[in-house]
């Protein structure tokens, strides 16, 4: 895959993780029987696997929902509640997460020195992975992997290096008879627009402070595209991650500063 020539493009982007993620109808025959030999299936040397709390399962409807809202579906089980898998490669940097209804792989910055390895390459290694689930999956006839959302999401931690705007929604620094502004958070929610001009998801940035490892002030912008894919299978969920990139990207490069774009090296 090439990258798209009218995508912006930034030498030394801010990215702190990326994750690329497909939820799929309950696998309602996995058991914790078959975390073992699911984990054999990816586990190289090195690796470790840890268990944590399962995601909730979210939807984006469009029509009669609320804009903007995300559908939250509880569902009842007959047993424990299954947890989610992590399996963390030895680079620390790549991640793995699977439970009955969610797969998700995770690129995380690290380290100093770490270079993010692009999407192209991410996208390559999430098929990869997929692909072996369903094979897991139809070899233990545990049913069948079928999709029905699609996310993907960029974190970015930015540190201004001499006061620079950030963001080009920045809010006044400071008010009269008020003060200087400290932090703020913010959530923006976009229409994913395909090529026939229908919605077909969401992207929503939300911005949040925080401190680095230094105790510096710093602001965490996430931009997340999520929405249902065409059809329940690989192809279609990777059409629609490519088209969530694009967005994602885009909307990264719209929401934040020319000075900043400067600083990361923007070239298209």
């Amino acid at each position: 895959m090439t990258r798209p020539s009218d995508l912006p493009d930034f030498g030394s982007p801010p990215l702190n993780e990326v994750a690329i993620s497909v939820q799929f109808d309950k696998l309602d025959q996995f058991r914790i029987v078959h975390a073992g030999p699911l984990w054999d299936r990816f586990r190289n040397e090195g690796d470790k696997v840890e268990y944590l709390p399962p995601i909730q399962p979210v939807f984006e409807t469009f029509g009669v929902q609320r804009p903007g809202l995300q559908q939250i579906q509880l569902q009842f089980a007959d047993g424990p509640e299954l947890p989610r898998m992590w399996f963390v490669r030895q680079n620390a940097s790549d991640l793995i997460q699977f439970q009955t209804d969610r797969f998700v792989h995770n690129w995380r910055k690290a380290g100093t020195g770490i270079d993010y390895p692009r999407y192209e390459k991410i996208r390559a290694s999430f098929i990869d992975e997929l692909q072996i689930l369903e094979t897991f999956v139809s070899d233990n006839e545990l049913g069948a992997i079928r999709p029905n959302q699609c996310e993907l999401t960029y974190v970015n931690v930015i540190k201004p290096t001499n006061g620079e705007n950030v963001l080009t929604f920045a809010p006044p620094s400071s008010v009269v008879d008020v003060g200087d502004l400290e932090d703020c958070s913010v959530t923006l929610r976009y229409q994913m627009i395909g090529r026939d001009g229908m919605q077909i998801g969401r992207v929503v940035a939300q911005t949040m402070p925080l401190f680095d490892v230094n105790g510096e002030r710093a602001l965490q912008l996430s931009i997340t595209g999520r929405g249902p894919p065409a059809e329940p299978t690989i192809n279609s969920v990777m059409d629609f991650m490519d088209a969530a990139r694009m967005a994602v990207v885009k909307t990264f490069a719209r929401v934040t500063s020319i000075d900043m774009h400067k600083i990361w090296g923007r070239s298209t």
